[in-house]
């Protein structure tokens, strides 16, 4: 009885740790995919010398995937060699991830990262940049327990291309930018 009660109060204290550390490794593996695809298309452009995209696609999988201007549930990285952040056929595919688990949820402000052949972002024509995208789930942009950072993962490009991941809660507030679950 003693070795059962033991064991119940274990699992009670244990179980919510368990449930936040498996959400936390959602969201940095969104997060932390995200960031290996910028990083990619980045290495790709200035080792190809020509465009290379990365934009969101709502079938990242599909032989076909086309960039759409929704949310990052799943993304493809492809050569673009005219720079304009949509896909043609002639277009090769160099990495796709996704979609997401259904708890992650995000935030962008743009539809496509577009990489010149010097690494620098650069603007396509009618095309929204992104320069920043949110990973959150159910604790949406509210600290972690017991720490100063914000549990989502956010990932921001700088103009000169270099992507990288925050979980500064002010830094992220900055952007303005919501993110709640799906």
């Amino acid at each position: 009885m003693i070795v059962l009660l033991l064991a119940g109060a274990i699992l009670a204290i244990g179980a919510p740790s368990f449930g936040d550390m498996m959400r936390n490794n959602r969201l940095t593996q969104a997060a932390n995919d995200f960031l290996a695809a910028a990083h990619l298309a980045r290495t790709e452009a200035v080792k190809r010398q020509f465009p290379v995209s990365l934009c969101s696609s709502s079938e990242p999988n599909s032989p076909g995937a086309q960039c759409n201007a929704g949310d990052f549930i799943g993304w493809i990285a492809f050569e673009d060699r005219n720079g304009d952040c949509v896909r043609g056929a002639d277009e090769t595919i160099l990495r796709v991830a996704g979609p997401l688990d259904s708890s992650i949820a995000n935030a962008s402000d743009g539809a496509c990262i577009s990489y010149s052949s010097s690494g620098f972002t650069q603007f396509a024509p009618g095309v929204t940049p992104l320069t920043h995208v949110i990973f959150c789930d159910l604790r949406g942009l509210a600290l972690q327990n017991g720490t100063d950072q914000t549990a989502a993962r956010a990932v921001q490009v700088s103009r000169s291309g270099r992507p990288a991941l925050s979980r500064d809660p002010s830094l992220i507030g900055s952007w303005d930018m919501p993110c709640s679950t799906r």
